[in-house]
């Protein structure tokens, strides 16, 4: 029902804004992203990239604020008027979380590294290890933060999650939990 809700190619990513009114949409072939107002039902901006996206992430309740993690390794933060700041990652991340608490978005990928940016000072902060309760070979495959603690989860290639408080500082004395997810999705997906 909701007009120009297509793209040429192929849809890759959809996000709803916390709000629940707008929807964020990216396509590939001619890399683009288009803002769809669910209440009036129709598209409310297109904008096009400069290579796929990855994932998207709202910074703020509606379309205002919100970054586009790229496959050329690039972070795009984007405001109203349209991008307003892009960088370059240090890796190839699969997945970004946004930390609201201390304005920091966290990246995860192919290291065995957390890496992070932090968007009110500019700068990229110290890299935090993954697979720190055991050895183990991998990266990372997804993220996400606690809206009601804080904690940052990771969730591993080898089935592990690891947890962490990001307001400790890297090598301190709150190292990260690790549980072993696993056997559990396999039994879930199992039946």
């Amino acid at each position: 029902l909701i007009q120009d809700l297509g793209f040429p190619s192929s849809c890759s990513l959809l996000k709803l804004t916390p709000d629940g009114a707008f929807l964020l949409a990216a396509g590939t072939h001619k890399p683009q992203i288009r803002c769809f107002e669910l209440g009036e039902l129709s598209m409310k901006w297109s904008r096009h990239l400069n290579a796929d996206a990855v994932q998207m992430q709202c910074l703020s309740s509606d379309y205002a604020k919100f970054a586009v993690l790229m496959v050329d390794r690039t972070l795009a933060l984007h405001a109203k008027y349209g991008q307003h700041f892009s960088t370059r990652l240090a890796m190839a991340a699969r997945d970004m979380a946004y930390d609201p608490f201390d304005a920091t978005m966290w990246f995860v990928g192919p290291t065995n590294s957390l890496h992070a940016l932090n968007l009110e000072e500019g700068r990229f902060v110290e890299p935090r290890p993954l697979n720190a309760m055991r050895d183990a070979d991998g990266g990372g495959a997804c993220l996400g933060i606690s809206k009601q603690h804080g904690l940052l989860a990771a969730g591993r290639d080898d089935g592990l999650v690891d947890i962490f408080d990001p307001r400790t500082p890297p090598g301190g004395s709150a190292g990260p939990a690790a549980l072993d997810v696993a056997p559990t999705v396999r039994a879930a997906l199992l039946g």
